[in-house]
């Protein structure tokens, strides 16, 4: 499935370069310690586990595949991460597994599995989009052919239930929450605040894996009791860009099972209305954990 709008929050140029060809089955990409900061908190992990899943996307093709990320030219559109362990800080690494689920004509989705002790602690799926002069473009012949021979189905049903999540981005259920501002003025530093160069990646956006923490801040702010539960899905949609000196405010609703979150932009020097560069939802664990 092709992602119709364009994204405009990239990934690092960060780049794994493979020396094999096409990726002709799930590659297995080896396995990454974690310090005790990547597992403190629910946000550090979340932010972690999409910065793995950033860099499993790197191995999915050969040569040309490799070219567009050394140009920059692969924008996020979309991002999930579902977690199945209430208790990451007992892994002391994880192995990474990417496969291709679809490839559109302008974008392709993948998966990856995040496993401790061969069981599956996270999954992720993410979208991207290839960007030519800030439009989607359609992904080289060569880039396409690979992405397709390496499509392999989904290994669970992990981001289709209830429609959260579909196989070309995030389809957030919102029907059912009431919307509002987040206003109390105490809480002004975690739902406004001015957009800074460490959170940002190469290109000059603020990160995909960075907005986990923003989203935590206003939950936080929110006061509600939802939040001190275990996050079980994160997914995010990527509407526009957030660079620095831009502000972020944000809009938060919430439903029987989930928290919706909205990250507003704004350029504090301009006359324009505030953007949402981010759509989140954010759900949490109930009781007991999930099979994978």
């Amino acid at each position: 499935g092709e992602a119709m709008m364009l994204p405009t929050t990239t990934v690092k140029a960060t780049l794994a370069r493979q020396s094999s060809g096409l990726c002709r089955r799930r590659r297995r990409l080896g396995t990454f310690a974690l310090a005790w900061g990547d597992t403190s908190t629910p946000w550090d992990w979340g932010s972690r586990v999409l910065t793995l899943s950033d860099h499993a996307s790197s191995s999915l093709g050969g040569e040309a595949f490799a070219a567009l990320w050394r140009n920059e030219r692969l924008y996020f559109r979309a991002h999930a991460a579902r977690f199945f362990d209430l208790e990451p800080s007992k892994h002391a690494s994880v192995d990474l597994e990417a496969r291709v689920v679809a490839v559109g004509r302008s974008s392709f989705t993948y998966e990856c599995d995040l496993k401790a002790r061969s069981a599956v602690v996270a999954k992720t799926r993410g979208t991207f989009v290839h960007v030519v002069d800030q439009k989607s473009a359609p992904l080289p012949e060569d880039v396409a052919a690979s992405l397709r021979e390496a499509i392999r189905p989904p290994t669970s049903d992990a981001f289709d239930d209830d429609a959260k999540v579909v196989v070309a981005g995030v389809s957030l259920r919102k029907e059912d929450a009431t919307w509002g501002s987040v206003a109390r003025d105490s809480d002004t530093q975690c739902t406004s605040r001015l957009v800074r160069h460490s959170d940002c990646d190469s290109i000059g956006h603020v990160n995909n894996a960075k907005y986990v923490h923003l989203c935590f801040d206003v939950l936080q702010a929110s006061r509600n009791q939802q939040i001190y539960a275990t996050p079980h899905l994160i997914a995010m949609d990527y509407l526009a860009p957030a660079i620095p000196g831009d502000l972020i405010t944000a809009k938060l609703a919430f439903s029987d099972d989930a928290a919706y979150i909205d990250l507003l932009r704004r350029n504090p020097t301009s006359t324009d209305p505030p953007a949402i560069c981010v759509s989140a939802t954010v759900t949490f664990f109930s009781s007991g954990v999930e099979e994978r």
